[in-house]
């Protein structure tokens, strides 16, 4: 979900005059210029959470109510996770094959059994850590 300027305008608005507010009394009671508040309710800019919510507790509204469905946001959510498991299931294939190439070009390495099972513990360890760095990392989109 997703905040559009547009609906946000009607709302700060609408409550604005429900309240008998004017532009220049809401940017005394929100500590908001009113300047931006002029653009803000003109749909020209979506304001900063912290404004949002300076908003929101002066004109008595959630911020759930100016938050709309998106689905270009559903759809990019769900690119979002074919691309994860694109990465999850070439990273593993790119590590193996990098620390191949290492292992054939040196001919000293490893020396011993116990060399070889630590350096491909420590590979499995690697790709275990880049496959939890791609499956834990959050987006931007829940901020407010």
């Amino acid at each position: 979900m997703k905040i559009e300027r547009q609906k946000l305008a009607a709302v700060v608005r609408e409550k604005r005059e429900s309240h008998g507010y004017t532009q220049t009394d809401l940017s005394e009671r929100t500590g908001i210029s009113l300047r931006s508040i002029q653009r803000i309710e003109k749909a020209e800019v979506l304001p900063r959470p912290f404004t949002i919510k300076a908003l929101a507790s002066v004109l008595d509204f959630s911020v759930l109510e100016i938050k709309s469905e998106d689905p270009e946001g559903k759809d990019s959510g769900s690119v979002k996770k074919v691309k994860k498991i694109i990465v999850s299931a070439v990273s593993p294939l790119i590590i193996f094959l990098l620390a191949f190439a290492f292992l054939v070009q040196s001919p000293e390495f490893p020396e011993s059994t116990f060399e070889a099972a630590l350096f491909w513990a420590a590979v499995v360890f690697i790709i275990g850590l880049v496959q939890w760095v791609i499956w834990v990392s959050k987006g931007q989109q829940d901020r407010i």
